[in-house]
């Protein structure tokens, strides 16, 4: 994976590394910079609460949260005004950044997969149970204090236009809370033990970080730049008008939302093989897989055309009639590769940095050079990460789930963040889904349910909102704010302190917001998102289903996923070896993933475009192409949110843009 710097094609984003100071300038004001930094959390945790609970825009789930750079792009000129009054007031470009990563690491817990689903998710088992379901059986097994019981809480929370009963949720709440610090704490101990890796030895890209490092760069204005603006209001043109025509259907527009396409394919092998599809386009979709190295944009579309390929080719042989089996109705197990690719590549990227985390690790004293600072980040993240993990373990122990399957599923979820950190790092992808199996249905499907005792089975699947969609783990955005810091200077202990302390705060806060919006709006009307009770009333069928019907260990699909690790290391390996390699394990990574499904088309039209860009303007016409590339994406970003806001403030429905 290292050798994407070394071929033209692998530049990927106009970051600087080592920004020029301006020695005018005060120094980082980190008290300052946190002030300014929970404020505009407060402001952008509720605005998500109030825009994506009533299912207007999802603004949450994106790999750069985009509220965090509307604000950064409304601080930017308000503090150019402020700095040429009251130069003492103005804000440095750190304290900026400051501000936008602790949005960032906290905004992502309170969306529509995290905190969003958690709260229905305590109540559902006793709001919702009835004779035919019989969750009733499991009241005795889920933990009290876990969970709301009380029926008055309950009808509030399901029924709506009801006071929030604050204490009924304090001792549930609070408990979650804990795991959560633990767990995300985890995370972020394990990120500060990779990032020296991942930044300075393997010098990974993080696309992602380009967006608020160019708007903040204090060498050249990327707002002076004339290319850039052109990109900026083609998508607010477009994306407003579309907003416009949901309210005016006179006002014209271009359709852009994802649509199936199951239609056009309505014989065999085609249907059942290349359906379900999906086509649309996002504008910074496109622009962010067109910042990626170009064999990364080429694998994402390629591995999905040849999953594609393999599932046409099992429906052309016949292996998915009724009369063909089980076994061969998989073929070609995708779910089974992809949970195989996920683990190997995170797994190798583990193993990549083994050098750096064993001195890590055991750099009690100063050693090659490192700084006594460094030396104490390590002992202090080493400490964090072995107190967070024996937190977690008691945690589960006390509510169900026995030490040796807590430890399964913990070291799962983290090798699974991992994946999609990485995966982040190197390609910059705006959405970056995780396998469609979690680790709770990874333990069970591959050890069967006689192995798990009721209680066990009962934690692993009320537990499933917490990764059920692993884009909402803040790992990802973590390893990001320690590009950004790397980037511009800042101490690493300091920036994993603000990280730790914006996601504590923004727990309590994403609480709050969702709390009451809930208790407003209902789980049960039809005025909220249907993913929150979906994923709520899941959970105990999972668990009943688990009971009822008692499944062995998965000895057909485990060979699947095994060779779906063996591939991508394969892939990994070959990268490494040859030069002239196309493929990117990336692509393979992702091909049976919310990523390639929803976006494969922009990554071939990105792939496309950057190709005949370098073979006939090389590097000189690439580099004058990117300043409109970011001005897209900024322009796709700042449409989508305004709207969302605007949404927000007037209580009105506003058009959804991507499905």
């Amino acid at each position: 994976m290292a050798k994407q710097s070394e071929s033209i094609p692998a530049v990927a984003v106009p970051v600087t590394e080592a920004p020029v100071r301006d020695i005018r300038r005060p120094r980082l004001n980190w008290l300052r910079a946190i002030l300014l930094g929970l404020v505009l959390q407060a402001i952008v945790i509720i605005w998500i609460a109030n825009t994506e609970i009533p299912g207007k825009v999802f603004i949450s789930s994106w790999s750069i949260i985009m509220p965090a750079v509307l604000l950064l792009l409304m601080l930017i000129p308000v503090n150019a005004l402020v700095a040429r009054r009251h130069p003492q007031l103005a804000l440095t470009r750190n304290e900026m950044l400051v501000s936008y990563i602790m949005i960032g690491v906290s905004a992502v817990i309170t969306g529509y997969c995290m905190i969003q689903v958690l709260i229905p998710a305590m109540g559902a088992p006793f709001h919702h149970a009835t004779p035919e379901n019989r969750w009733a059986d499991l009241h005795r097994i889920i933990p009290a204090w876990l969970t709301i019981r009380d029926s008055e809480a309950l009808k509030g929370l399901f029924r709506g236009n009801s006071p929030v009963p604050w204490s009924v949720w304090l001792l549930p709440l609070g408990a979650w809370l804990t795991f959560m610090i633990a767990f995300f704490g985890a995370m972020l101990c394990t990120g500060l033990l990779l990032s020296r890796q991942w930044i300075t030895a393997e010098r990974l890209s993080f696309p992602i970080v380009s967006v608020p490092l160019e708007m903040t760069s204090e060498r050249a204005s990327l707002f002076k730049n004339k290319l850039m603006w052109i990109g900026f209001f083609l998508p607010v043109f477009f994306e407003s008008l579309l907003a416009l025509n949901y309210w005016f259907p006179w006002i014209p527009a271009i359709e852009m939302k994802h649509r199936s396409f199951d239609h056009l394919f309505p014989n065999r092998p085609w249907q059942g093989g290349i359906t379900p599809i999906v086509w649309g386009f996002t504008p910074f979709v496109a622009g962010f897989a067109f910042l990626a190295p170009v064999d990364i944009s080429f694998s994402v579309w390629f591995f999905f055309v040849l999953s594609k390929a393999s599932k046409v080719f099992g429906v052309y042989m016949g292996w998915d009639a009724p009369t063909a089996g089980s076994a061969s109705q998989r073929f070609p197990y995708p779910v089974e590769q992809s949970v195989g690719a996920f683990l190997a590549f995170g797994g190798f990227a583990l193993w990549r940095s083994y050098p750096a985390l064993k001195k890590a690790i055991l750099s009690g004293i100063r050693r090659n050079g490192d700084s006594q600072d460094e030396v104490g980040i390590n002992r202090i993240a080493v400490l964090g990460l072995g107190v967070c993990a024996v937190y977690l373990i008691v945690f589960l122990y006390i509510a169900g789930l026995s030490p040796h399957w807590s430890v399964g599923m913990i070291a799962l979820c983290l090798l699974i963040a991992i994946a999609l950190a990485r995966i982040r790092a190197e390609t910059g992808t705006a959405w970056a889904f995780g396998p469609y199996r979690n680790p709770s249905q990874i333990l069970v499907n591959s050890f069967g349910t006689q192995a798990f005792s009721a209680p066990s089975l009962t934690m692993l699947g009320m537990i499933q909102w917490f990764y059920i969609d692993p884009r909402f783990l803040p790992m990802a955005h973590q390893m990001e704010a320690f590009k950004m810091g790397d980037s511009v200077h800042m101490n690493r202990g300091k920036l994993a302190a603000v990280i730790a302390l914006a996601t504590a705060t923004g727990i309590i806060l994403g609480y709050y917001a969702c709390l009451a919006v809930s208790y407003r709006l209902g789980w049960d009307s039809s005025k909220v998102y249907g993913a929150g009770v979906w994923i709520s009333t899941l959970q105990p069928n999972q668990v009943k289903d688990w009971m009822n019907n008692p499944v062995k260990p998965d000895w057909i699909g485990f060979p699947w996923m095994a060779g779906g690790a063996i591939f991508t290391l394969a892939l990994l390996w070959a990268r490494q070896a040859f030069m002239w390699w196309p493929f990117h394990p990336v692509g393979y990574v992702l091909a049976e993933t919310g990523t390639s499904y929803s976006f494969w088309f922009h990554y071939f039209v990105a792939w496309l475009f950057k190709m005949l860009i370098l073979r006939y303007g090389g590097m000189k016409l690439y580099l004058k192409v990117l300043p409109f590339v970011v001005g897209v994406i900024l322009g796709d970003i700042i449409a989508q949110t305004v709207w969302s806001a605007g949404a927000c403030l007037l209580g009105i429905p506003v058009y959804q843009f991507v499905s």
